[in-house]
């Protein structure tokens, strides 16, 4: 780790991320509070944004907003309703439908990237929908999985579930040479004994020995960290998630 980052989980796969330089709102999509989250103060209380307040806190600070892909769960139109401000940029996934593509906003393909002020973002191709990230800002390299995972579904078949297997172990090989300071890593509840595969399998093979992890894409049901035995990992930074809207200041 590079500089100070700071972390508000939202929902799901959704969190803002905020460096020296600049604000990451990453897949963001749920817009109500729930009634648990609304007890936690918060900039993001309850993990919904208020682009007013949020505007306010950044100050003079860059506000990219990056959509992995089109599913509801990841990608909420609303985001959009932010376009005419000069200081927010959107970065999205081909596969996100947009009428009328505003000057702010930029579509990413899969093995392409891009450079937005003092911003690079890469695109890996998902092994389900759209595309996952890597976002390198303030000497930081930030991966974000998006739906990139290593998915098993036994009433899919063999077959179905070697391609998604090894589709997914291809395009994690394309980054195992990167230094990742800070990862956001599927860990999905309803694959069962398959729910930490994916985290499992980075750890093994990217370079995260000195990152930020945090698991994602399990809603609101926080005990896939005890299904998840974060003592097998103990020798990582894996960050345990309580509740939306919750706050973690990461330092080098």
């Amino acid at each position: 780790m590079k500089s100070k980052i700071n972390v508000w989980y939202l929902y799901n796969s959704g969190f803002v991320v905020e460096t020296e330089s600049s604000v990451l709102i990453i897949d963001y999509y749920l817009t109500k509070a729930s009634k648990e989250s609304e007890f936690h103060a918060s900039v993001f209380s309850g993990g919904v944004i208020d682009i007013n307040i949020l505007l306010n806190y950044s100050k003079s600070k860059p506000i990219y907003v990056l959509s992995s892909h089109s599913h509801y769960d990841h990608y909420n139109p609303v985001v959009l309703k932010w376009k005419n401000n000069d200081n927010i940029n959107y970065i999205i996934s081909y596969d996100i439908k947009v009428k009328g593509i505003p000057d702010n906003l930029y579509i990413l393909k899969p093995s392409s990237s891009i450079n937005v002020n003092n911003l690079e973002v890469e695109a890996l191709s998902s092994n389900d929908k759209g595309i996952a990230f890597i976002i390198k800002v303030d000497g930081l390299t930030i991966l974000h999985l998006g739906d990139l995972n290593w998915w098993y579904w036994p009433s899919e078949g063999f077959k179905w579930n070697h391609d998604i297997e090894i589709k997914f172990k291809n395009e994690i090989a394309k980054i195992k040479d990167y230094n990742i300071d800070l990862a956001f890593i599927p860990v999905d509840p309803r694959l069962g004994q398959a729910l930490d595969w994916t985290l499992n399998y980075c750890i093994s093979n990217l370079n995260l020995k000195d990152a930020a992890i945090f698991p994602m894409h399990f809603k609101d049901e926080y005990s896939v960290f005890e299904k998840i035995h974060l003592d097998i990992y103990y020798k990582y930074n894996i960050y345990k998630i309580n509740y939306r809207g919750q706050h973690f200041s990461i330092n080098n």
